[in-house]
C-alpha cells in the first residue's frame, strides 16, 4: 500500500507496509502515462477552463471531472499526460498501487 507525499518541493512515494519512503526524480516522470498533480491547483484549473470554454459538450464534461475532483480526499493524484484520467489513492488503491510500482521501477 503506498501514498504520495511532498516535502518542499520534492515528492515521496511512501510504501506504508515496508515503511520506505522513496523521492521520486520528476524528471523521469516527463515520458510516463501519469504525472503528480495537486488536486486543488486541478480544481482550480478547472474552474477557469469552464468559465472560458464556449463548447458546450467540454464545459459538461469539464464539469464532471470537477465534481470528481472536488469528492477526493487526496491532497496529490495522477494525473494523466494523454486523457483527462485521475487516480486517487482514495479512489482506487489498486490502480494508484501499480502507477506507484511502475514509477519505483522507472
Amino acid at each position: 500500500m503506498y501514498k504520495l507525499h511532498k516535502i518542499n518541493n520534492d515528492f515521496y512515494i511512501i510504501n506504508e507496509k515496508e515503511k520506505i519512503n522513496t523521492k521520486i526524480d520528476l524528471e523521469k516522470l516527463e515520458n510516463f502515462e501519469y504525472y503528480i498533480k495537486n488536486k486543488n491547483d486541478l480544481i482550480d484549473d478547472l474552474i477557469w477552463f469552464i468559465a472560458e470554454s464556449k463548447n458546450f459538450y467540454d464545459k459538461i464534461e469539464m464539469k464532471k471531472d470537477l465534481k470528481a475532483l472536488m469528492d477526493l480526499e487526496d491532497d496529490y493524484i495522477f494525473s494523466s499526460n494523454n486523457t483527462n484520467e485521475y487516480v486517487a489513492r482514495s479512489q482506487d488503491q489498486i490502480l494508484f498501487d501499480a502507477i506507484c510500482e511502475d514509477i519505483l521501477a522507472l
